[in-house]
């Protein structure tokens, strides 16, 4: 029987912290069930329970019992350090993320060979590894293993992360002007007073922000000035060579756009009687992407950024971010005239991607110059190595969702956007880039409808339009 769920379980620590009692029981409204809790452990001394009682509350002031549900792996120092749980029913089965300690090299460590581990990807930047290893293994055991080494830092599942997508689509075809009304689709500007934001800035090439996210339709006409140019991106997109020309002589919009691969392509191409596929220099800038053209796509390993899942979600984000201002077309992104760094990082089902894809899409937003990286998605699991990958480029601002399960952040912590605030774990600074971001509606509130966005009064820092809110959508469309 499981009388315990993580909110409670976190409300009474975080009561802990402000009064510092050290014994902990629990109450009903009837009988009772108490429990003794040291520092080592958790006895359960007395329980009695009354199927009649539905609403059962409990107040703890010492450390929480473990939860077998939330973790399936007991840890020797479990306590109020949340990055210690482990939930390996959302994780890869047969992959690890691993980080050795300085000075030690990896072939060196005789666990990997034991455990017939296979290195399948390094980042370099903050020395993490992914490894695989045999199905017929279990991953419980191969952590614990990878974690009793002396020469090992940290060994953490490869977590599944989940897309903050509730998208409200509608038909409107609005007329963009200074609105007042709060049953239109303006209202974003006139709430976040946008109008006069841009009498100081409207956004700058040099300032580049990567959108993690499902792709973004880079032909989409709202992300060109002209749409000759759109036409021409369309029916020209799988065509490089052409593609290639668009980019040299036409292009003027919002989508970053590798020059120097599309050069690299042209020259490997020889007008035709060359292979640029086949090609022995395939990387111009060297950052090991091949002909990356305008981002890339890290769940299929290729440069078609453009690759969105069905729900729109990236392109609508990019828009927000930066549509075209001043092109007669429906309406402008809050910051016009910056740089899209388009990356996909969810799969055509737009359902999840993995704690690796996101650690090496944020190195590469890194490694081309990002300064902003927006980041809708998340999960309730700590990943030691994608908060490090975080803190390596502290002078990109990660702008991050707050999640949108109606939760409070700062009983239940979301991840990424929880770095920002890391209430409970003492051990690890908080991450001074990352903002946390709810969803707000028409009257500036948090969006409770049929989905609800979370909140924190601790670990969320401000609100944004988040709901009926006009965007473009894939395919040229609104």
């Amino acid at each position: 029987l499981n009388l315990f769920d993580t909110d409670t379980i976190y409300k009474g620590v975080l009561a802990l912290r402000e009064d510092g009692s050290s014994s902990a029981t629990t109450k009903t409204t009837s009988k009772s069930t108490s429990y003794k809790v040291s520092s080592s452990s958790v006895k359960k001394i007395k329980h009695t329970f009354d199927p009649k009682i539905k609403d059962t509350h409990f107040q703890f002031s010492g450390r929480p019992p473990f939860e077998k549900n939330v973790c399936k792996k007991k840890f020797k120092d479990f306590g109020v350090k949340r990055k210690k749980v482990m939930d390996l029913s959302i994780c890869k089965e047969n992959e690890v993320l691993v980080k050795f300690k300085s000075g030690i090299n990896p072939v060196d460590v005789t666990q990997l060979t034991t455990l017939q581990m296979v290195q399948e990807k390094k980042f370099k930047r903050i020395k993490v590894y992914k490894y695989s290893f045999p199905a017929s293994k279990d991953i419980s055991n191969i952590l614990e293993e990878l974690q009793n080494s002396e020469n090992i830092e940290y060994a953490e599942p490869n977590y599944r992360v989940f897309p903050n997508s509730e998208y409200a689509g509608n038909d409107y075809d609005p007329v963009f002007h200074e609105g007042s009304g709060e049953d239109d689709y303006h209202w974003p500007y006139v709430n976040m007073k946008i109008f006069e934001a841009w009498k100081i800035w409207t956004g700058s090439r040099n300032t580049m922000v990567a959108v993690l996210d499902t792709g973004v339709d880079i032909c989409h006409e709202d992300f060109w000035e002209n749409s000759y140019s759109d036409y021409y991106c369309r029916n020209n997109l799988h065509t490089p060579y052409d593609f290639a020309r668009l980019v040299a002589a036409k292009y003027q919009g919002n989508i970053y756009m590798n020059h120097a691969e599309f050069n690299l392509w042209l020259a490997n191409n020889d007008e035709g009687y060359g292979d640029p596929d086949t090609a022995s220099n395939r990387d111009a800038d060297g950052n090991g992407y091949e002909y990356d053209f305008y981002g890339w796509n890290f769940k299929d390993n290729d440069n078609e950024s453009y690759n969105t899942c069905d729900d729109n979600h990236g392109t609508s984000v990019a828009s927000l971010i930066a549509a075209h201002g001043n092109n007669q077309k429906a309406f402008s992104g809050v910051a016009q005239h910056i740089t899209l760094l388009p990356m996909q990082i969810l799969n055509n089902q737009c359902d999840a991607f993995y704690a690796d894809e996101i650690i090496e899409a944020t190195e590469y937003a890194g490694i081309m110059g990002a300064k902003i990286a927006n980041l809708s998605s998340g999960g309730y699991v700590y990943t030691q190595a994608k908060k490090d990958m975080i803190d390596t480029y502290p002078n990109i601002l990660f702008v991050a969702s707050a999640g949108n399960d109606g939760n409070d952040n700062d009983l239940k912590p979301f991840y990424p956007s929880g770095y920002a605030n890391l209430l409970l774990n003492e051990d690890e600074s908080s991450s001074k880039n990352v903002i946390s971001v709810l969803a707000l509606d028409s009257k500036n509130q948090r969006v409770f409808t049929d989905w609800s966005s979370n909140y924190g009064k601790k670990t969320v820092e401000i609100g944004a339009a988040g709901n009926e809110v006009f965007t473009s959508m894939d395919g040229g469309s609104y």
